[in-house]
């Protein structure tokens, strides 16, 4: 590449990926602003007992409470947009859950969000089995 050119990605381009939220860092995240990257990252709840219950999340995810989650979210919203699944109601979600989760959503107004009061029981969740 030329001098002019490196380090840049060509800006006409927008590249869709599919992510964890856990699976972003500082250097891959600077990649991904040069890239011109839209990150769909599935948040589902941000109420630990429904992604820990409900939803089996496994992983860093897991690990992370709220306010990491929301930390995290709007460290990765700095550099690449960002397209945000939350499921806003399961079978076990209290009227806490859900008020919390507004909140958190509403204080991340800024993106794209999709949020779902259904679930799909994907296999090797809770739902899968119990349903």
């Amino acid at each position: 590449l030329n001098e002019k050119k490196k380090g840049t990605i060509n800006k006409n381009m927008t590249f869709i990926i599919q992510a964890r939220l856990d699976c972003f860092n500082e250097e891959m995240l600077e990649i991904a602003e040069k890239a011109n990257i839209i990150a769909l990252i599935g948040i589902e709840s941000l109420s630990q007992r429904i992604r820990d219950f409900d939803l089996n999340k496994g992983g860093k995810l897991a690990k992370m409470n709220k306010e990491e989650v929301i930390k995290k979210i709007k460290e990765v919203k700095k550099f690449i947009k960002t397209y945000l699944y939350f499921i806003l109601a399961t079978p076990e979600t209290r009227k806490e859950d859900l008020i919390d989760n507004l909140k958190c959503i509403n204080s991340l107004i800024q993106g794209w969000y999709e949020i779902n009061i259904h679930i799909t029981p994907f296999p090797e969740t809770n739902y899968y089995d119990r349903y």
